[in-house]
């Protein structure tokens, strides 16, 4: 199973009062975290869950998720909403006025393939005026379906994407936004409240790394030295992909705890941008 790599525990949560709650989880290949907050928007929990290198696709992450639901009380306590993101990066971003639901699985033929053992979903992105569509193991989705009855569950892609959109829009000029995962780089890129570009990479090294953000600059012409780039996940500045990002590009942000969450004492003494994309799943109510 997963293992426990980070905890912080406020000593307002009361576990009586859960279904008082709210109940946050993105759920990946490399880790399955979640956070659980209150009325009032404070953060009392947040556990993250590390699973073992080289696990290739959700399907393989059953007796791991399984585990880990048996192990932790938490969470199989009532709660007043149920929230999940699954990260997988099988996905494409359609225009809303040129969508037709009935029409999913053809709009994905050419980007994901082998997806008979896949449900097809889409997530509106009202804001953008687009939908977020996406292919998911069906397995995987009906075990998270059988732990948590009645979750609202949806692409971790499209919550970060809302996510970056709020640090884009009250700064002028080009924002470009990077969440980084165990092995998987997410770039957003916004002018203003206006999405311009979103991908997701698989990378094996800090060059590979280094290669898919220059790749945007060179695309959109950005100038490495005039823009800043904001930077979430799981990434630390004595790393050797921060120290590259540095050599190439001088304005670099770690991403702060958004507005409409608070933290407590204890929560207030990490690194909350490492967090962002658990964060961001506030925003796919």
């Amino acid at each position: 199973m997963g293992t426990v790599n980070f905890e912080i525990v406020e000593s307002n949560f009361v576990k009586k009062y859960t279904d008082t709650y709210d109940l946050s989880i993105l759920v990946g290949m490399d880790r399955f975290s979640f956070l659980v907050s209150d009325p009032q928007q404070n953060i009392l929990l947040l556990r993250s869950y590390a699973f073992a290198s080289g696990i290739t696709g959700l399907d393989k992450l059953s007796d791991s998720l399984k585990e880990i639901y048996i192990s932790d009380e938490l969470l199989k306590q009532s709660y007043q909403t149920v929230r999940i993101g699954i990260l997988d990066q099988r996905s494409t971003l359609v225009p809303s006025d040129l969508f037709d639901p009935e029409q999913k699985e053809v709009y994905l033929k050419n980007v994901v393939e082998n997806i008979e053992y896949d449900t097809i979903n889409f997530d509106a992105l009202k804001p953008l005026g687009m939908v977020n569509l996406y292919a998911t193991n069906t397995d995987f989705i009906n075990q998270l379906y059988g732990y948590f009855p009645n979750a609202k569950i949806n692409n971790a892609g499209s919550s970060l994407i809302l996510g970056h959109r709020k640090i884009a829009e009250n700064r002028t000029g080009r924002q470009i936004c990077l969440n980084v995962r165990q092995g998987l780089l997410q770039i957003s890129l916004f002018d203003n409240k206006e999405l311009l570009f979103y991908n997701s990479f698989i990378y094996e090294s800090s060059q590979d790394f280094i290669y898919y953000v220059m790749l945007v600059f060179d695309q959109f012409q950005l100038k490495p030295e005039g823009n800043t780039v904001h930077i979430s996940g799981q990434i630390v500045q004595d790393s050797e992909i921060y120290h590259l990002l540095f050599r190439y590009i001088r304005h670099l942000e770690m991403m702060p705890i958004p507005d409409y969450y608070k933290l407590g004492a204890k929560g207030s003494k990490m690194e909350d941008y490492q967090y962002f994309d658990l964060f961001s799943r506030k925003l796919c109510e």
